[in-house]
């Protein structure tokens, strides 16, 4: 589809930007030198597998090796709703709980990896707050290019490491709330999947998850204390 910007820039995200195409459409595309790691055509027609069985997904119009045209949605991350209204944060936690169930409940294509064991399970391998949108009609999963075919608890693990370990933004007042608010969070979403399953799968994931050159060294460390405490974090209900 080209390298010039079809329309305004929407957002950025570690790998990829998204551009307004016309009023209705946006464009997703990789950014070098990630557009090597990644193949759009795939993500699309995963994401058009689940969106025929059910898991809220953006429709898919076009695809090619590094972009993705889609449905413009209008809403904002549920990481946002939850810092807009805090009141909800439980209740997040467990929408997020609910979509886990949403995408372990289909079987997934064989052509996907099987990084964790193929158990048959679809996997997202990255569903946080960050990647799910909340709209008008509802909440809506993004960004599929980590899919795979496993365990269920593999897709529970990594959410647990991603959300114990990513970096609070702020001064050290704001960032004191904010890890209270993620630790609040955690906690409700574990009381609400299998989290011996996902406890079972966690070493085989913080391996990989520290392998990638994407994340910092201040992830690394972070996920390396997860694994010395993950019994702790993970006992009781909130």
């Amino acid at each position: 589809m080209g390298t010039h910007a079809p329309g305004p820039l929407l957002a950025s995200g570690r790998s990829a930007d998204v551009y307004l195409l016309g009023t209705d459409r946006v464009v997703r595309r990789y950014r070098e030198p990630y557009a090597a790691d990644f193949d759009a055509q795939r993500e699309a027609e995963l994401m058009r597998y689940v969106r025929e069985r059910g898991v809220p997904v953006p429709e898919v119009y076009d695809a090619d090796r590094t972009d993705i045209v889609m449905q413009r949605l209008v809403g904002h991350s549920m990481l946002s709703e939850v810092a807009r209204r805090p009141w909800t944060l439980v209740s997040q936690a467990r929408i997020l709980a609910e979509l886990h169930r949403k995408v372990h409940a289909i079987a997934g294509p064989a052509w996907l990896p099987t990084p964790f064991g193929d158990e048959g399970t679809l996997l997202h391998l990255d569903l946080h707050p960050d990647n799910i949108l909340v709209t008008d009609h509802g909440v809506v999963l993004i960004d599929w290019q980590n899919a795979a075919r496993g365990p269920a608890g593999a897709d529970l693990a990594k959410s647990w490491i991603i959300l114990a370990t990513a970096s609070v933004p702020g001064g050290k007042a704001k960032a004191a709330v904010l890890r209270t608010a993620r630790k609040v969070f955690l906690r409700s979403f574990l009381h609400n999947v299998d989290v011996q399953a996902a406890r079972s799968c966690l070493p085989a994931v913080a391996e990989a998850w520290v392998a990638n050159p994407r994340i910092s060294d201040l992830e690394r460390a972070a996920t390396t204390r997860l694994l010395r405490t993950s019994g702790a974090v993970a006992s009781g209900p909130n």
